[in-house]
C-alpha cells in the first residue's frame, strides 16, 4: 500500500463545496443568503486546506515499492516545510510566512501537523493547527483531528474525523464543528497520487456572526473524487430554526454545480468554484 493522505475534502459536513456565481435574494428560510454566503467561505477554506495536508503527509507507496508521487510538487516552492523526525510520533509544519503565492491563492502564516503514525496504520492519528494562519483573505483557527479506525467489511480504510475551527472573511466569523466518518473507496492501493475517491457521512454544524446555528446531516453519502476536485453526488439536509433546506451534489458527474432547495420548495443551481 502507497503512504499518502487522505483526500478529505474529507470535506466535512459543514465544508459544503458551495459558492454563489450571482447576488441571492433575501430568504427568511432554512436556507438564506448568510447561509450560501458562509457555506462559499468553508468550501473555499477546505479545498486550500486539503492541499496543505496531503503535501504534508503524502509518503508515496509502501515499504519496497517506489512511488511517483512527489508531495513537495503539491506546495509552491516559497512554503518552508520542516519534519520533526523520520520516525514517529512525527510533527510536520508548513510556513508560508508574511506570504507565498501559487496560482491565484496567497498563503501565510503556518500549519502544524502531528502524525502519531504512518495514516494507513488502524489507530494513527493526524492532528492540524493553525498559527496565524490565512488563505487569501480568510484566516483559519482552531483544529481538525483525522484516526485510522480500521477496514469496512469490504477492505476500505475508514477514518473518523472532527473540525473545530472558527472561520474569518471581512469580518464575518463562523465556528465549525463536524463529526464524520470518512470510507477511502478508492485509491489507496495504487501508486498514483491523483485517483482517491472517499465517501464521507456524518454531520456537524456552522454558527453565524448573529449567532444562528444551522445544523447539516449527509443524508446521502457525499462522494469526494480528487480526479474532478468536487463533490461529485451526495446530499446534505440543513436545518434551521426556521425551516429544512437541502442540497443535492448530483448524479456523479463532475462538474462544480449542486442544487440548493429551501424550505418553500424553491430551487438554485449554485457553482460550486472559488477563484
Amino acid at each position: 500500500m502507497k503512504k499518502k493522505n487522505f483526500f478529505l475534502l474529507t470535506i466535512l459536513t459543514g465544508m459544503v463545496l458551495m459558492v454563489t456565481s450571482c447576488k441571492k435574494e433575501q430568504a427568511t428560510a432554512g436556507v438564506d443568503t448568510q447561509d450560501i454566503s458562509n457555506e462559499s467561505m468553508s468550501s473555499f477554506v477546505e479545498k486550500n486546506l486539503i492541499t496543505d495536508e496531503d503535501a504534508a503527509t503524502m509518503r508515496g507507496g509502501a515499504p519496497g515499492l517506489q512511488s511517483n508521487c512527489n508531495w513537495q510538487e503539491l506546495l509552491p516552492e516559497c512554503a518552508i516545510v520542516n519534519v520533526s523526525a523520520e520516525t514517529y510520533p512525527q510533527t510536520i509544519t508548513i510556513d508560508y510566512g508574511s506570504g507565498c503565492t501559487q496560482g491565484d491563492i496567497t498563503k501565510s502564516g503556518m500549519i502544524t501537523i502531528v502524525l502519531t503514525d504512518d495514516m494507513i496504520n488502524v489507530g494513527a492519528v493526524r492532528t492540524v493547527t493553525f498559527q496565524n494562519y490565512q488563505i487569501n483573505n480568510t484566516s483559519i483557527e482552531g483544529s481538525r483531528t483525522l484516526t485510522n479506525t480500521g477496514i469496512d467489511e469490504l477492505g476500505h480504510p475508514m477514518f473518523h474525523r472532527e473540525v473545530n475551527t472558527t472561520i474569518t472573511r471581512n469580518s464575518n466569523t463562523v465556528t465549525r464543528v463536524a463529526i464524520e466518518s470518512v470510507t477511502w473507496l478508492s485509491g489507496y492501493d495504487t501508486e498514483e497520487c491523483g485517483d482517491n475517491i472517499f465517501s464521507v457521512t456524518g454531520s456537524g454544524s456552522i454558527t453565524r456572526p448573529d449567532g444562528i446555528t444551522r445544523t447539516r446531516t449527509i443524508v446521502v453519502p457525499l462522494i469526494i473524487d480528487r480526479i474532478c476536485g468536487y463533490i461529485t453526488q451526495g446530499v446534505i439536509e440543513i436545518q434551521g430554526p426556521n425551516g429544512n433546506g437541502s442540497i443535492d451534489f448530483g448524479d456523479g458527474s463532475c462538474d462544480d454545480e449542486a442544487l440548493v432547495t429551501r424550505p418553500n420548495g424553491n430551487t438554485q443551481v449554485i457553482h460550486l468554484h472559488h477563484p
